[in-house]
């Protein structure tokens, strides 16, 4: 489902789902739920989406696993898509974080 909505958010995109990359840091296999690629002024952003399906609420415990995935994966953005609640905590920490740049997509 979210693959089907990041491809449409831009048609130029390479949308990708359940991928594996390699942590430029551990060495290690990671995987991406929904990985989006686009080329933009000669370039290729990467934006990993991470889905989260739980029946309690998200905390920063997963938040702080989602930072170093993206920060071991080197990519551009990360977007942590949850279908459901997040603690408060979860919330301020994915709030304040300035890098690397992440986003916040709440499903109800």
């Amino acid at each position: 489902m979210v693959a089907d909505q990041v491809s449409k958010l831009d048609s130029n995109a390479t949308v990708e789902h359940d991928v594996k990359l390699k942590g430029v840091h551990s060495g290690i296999e990671r995987q991406i739920d929904v990985l989006a690629s686009v080329q933009a002024l000669g370039a290729t952003m990467q934006v990993v989406y991470e889905c989260k399906l739980y029946k309690r609420a998200v905390g920063i415990g997963t938040v702080e696993e989602f930072i170093g995935k993206i920060l071991d994966l080197r990519v551009d953005r990360g977007v942590l898509c949850v279908f459901g609640d997040v603690t408060p905590s979860a919330f301020r920490r994915l709030a304040g974080v300035i890098h690397p740049r992440l986003d916040l997509c709440l499903w109800h």
